[in-house]
């Protein structure tokens, strides 16, 4: 019994330092709609995440690229996941809509030209991967239900 309340002890410690590293603004929209404590924990990791997605790309695309970020936000208000994943989901189109293009031919679409850049995709997936990094111990899916970018 002694040994289970230490690990017990030891288990909630752990789970507090890794949510306390949490973004703020992660923790607010877990919180949205009045949630119980326990789906607020099992939010917290994706939702930090996501936000630590979103920040890094508004620090590694140019300001054109920031409409893409600001329409996804829209499509997925209340779901920071969605939103997140909307972006990526735009990014990946955008370079698979550029290797498919004949040779010399591009699209007039500032949005585009600034997101269809392979060397800031890869950028921006390794700071999602560091975001991820924060939570060794969870199972991140990186995807939700989400409205895609258009």
């Amino acid at each position: 019994m002694r040994v289970g309340i230490i690990v017990s002890a030891l288990a909630t410690g752990l789970a507090f330092d890794v949510y306390a590293q949490a973004d703020s603004r992660a923790v607010d929209a877990c919180k949205a709609g009045g949630k119980a404590f326990t789906e607020i924990a099992a939010c917290l990791p994706e939702a930090d995440v996501a936000f630590r997605t979103l920040d890094a790309f508004s620090a590694i695309y140019p300001k054109e690229a920031e409409p893409l970020k600001n329409k996804c936000l829209e499509l997925n208000t209340g779901n920071i996941v969605g939103a997140s994943t909307c972006v990526k989901e735009a990014i990946k189109a955008s370079l698979a809509l550029k290797d498919s293009l004949p040779a010399g031919q591009s699209i007039d679409d500032p949005i585009f030209l600034s997101v269809a850049v392979l060397d800031l995709s890869n950028k921006l997936e390794i700071e999602v991967k560091k975001a991820r990094g924060r939570y060794p111990d969870k199972m991140l899916w990186g995807g939700s239900m989400y409205h895609a970018y258009k």
